[in-house]
């Protein structure tokens, strides 16, 4: 079921650095972790730990690569957009706004539409913010449950 919905980030009207939360019950963090794995995410490279997993714009994935490498010389990546799945949340993180490509953002919404539909897991709540290194978070909007974030990006701005 296609929902239509407002990209999250049309909401948010600060920056640079755009950030949205999402936690399911915490019981359902498994799930949660096979279900992101299993959506289809072409614009991403996903990079696998032990305790969580990150997906990183596929433009920037071999630079993010060698930045996390002891020996890499990490190097600041500017535009990217990063997807984290720890726990019982799902944090999407887009650097100075992202990169311009529409599939990242399609991927992005994707994964916002599977926590809205999904009945493997819960949304309990969820948070759209801004901020950056030098710049105070700023809240969006923060809120409980799916029926509360699918009114959010379906409503006129």
């Amino acid at each position: 079921m296609e929902l239509a919905l407002t990209a999250w980030t049309a909401r948010i009207d600060s920056g640079p650095d755009l950030f949205a939360h999402f936690w399911v019950v915490p019981a359902q963090a498994a799930a949660l972790r096979a279900g992101v794995r299993a959506l289809a995410m072409p614009s991403f490279e996903r990079i696998e730990f032990d305790d969580h997993d990150e997906y990183i714009d596929a433009s920037n994935a071999e630079e993010y690569r060698r930045n996390m490498a002891p020996e890499g010389g990490a190097k600041n990546i500017w535009l990217y957009d990063m997807i984290e799945v720890r726990g019982h949340c799902v944090r999407i993180e887009r650097g100075y706004g992202g990169r311009s490509d529409p599939a990242i953002l399609a991927s992005q919404m994707r994964l916002i539409e599977w926590l809205l539909t999904s009945p493997e897991v819960t949304l309990e709540e969820w948070q759209l913010a801004s901020g950056g290194q030098g710049y105070e978070l700023q809240v969006a909007r923060r809120a409980s449950g799916a029926a509360a974030l699918k009114e959010y990006l379906t409503a006129e701005a």
